[in-house]
């Protein structure tokens, strides 16, 4: 199901600060797609719990200090490039610093999350890949 966001004052105020700041058109369109990738995501998130939102406007008060890392996890099972997990986190906390500079948030929900190290995602993978398990028992065999 994809959801198409809304661009109401909140985001339109976040278009704005990034043309302000002399960012190209083609960087606040990554800006913008990244959000849009996180729109749907983030707004079932919220919908599974009986609420209906359909702008940027309507998630704020769901924020939490763990969104960002939460999203992160998602993209990392999805298996999505590591640069493109990177920009999207990049993208989000370009967006998480303009909600406090705003006041529309009090704390940063991308504070603690953190880029993809490459090593990372391949670990993440071999760790959960299904041979290991049976190599693990083998080894444990011949002990």
């Amino acid at each position: 199901m994809k959801t198409s966001i809304k661009i109401d004052n909140v985001l339109q105020g976040f278009l704005e600060s990034l043309y302000s700041e002399n960012v190209s058109r083609i960087s606040a369109a990554n800006y913008l797609s990244d959000i849009n990738q996180f729109f749907p995501w983030f707004a079932r998130q919220i919908n599974f719990s009986g609420v209906y939102v359909e702008s940027f406007s309507d998630l704020l008060p769901f924020f939490k200090k763990d969104s960002g890392k939460i999203y992160k996890e998602y993209l990392l099972q999805l298996k999505i490039p590591v640069s493109s997990i990177n920009r999207a986190l990049s993208s989000l906390r370009r967006l998480s610093r303009y909600f406090l500079s705003r006041g529309l948030l009090t704390f940063d929900f991308m504070e603690a999350t953190g880029n993809v190290k490459r090593y990372q995602k391949e670990s993440q993978t071999l760790a959960s890949h299904p041979l290991l398990s049976e190599f693990e028992k083998h080894l444990s065999m011949e002990s």
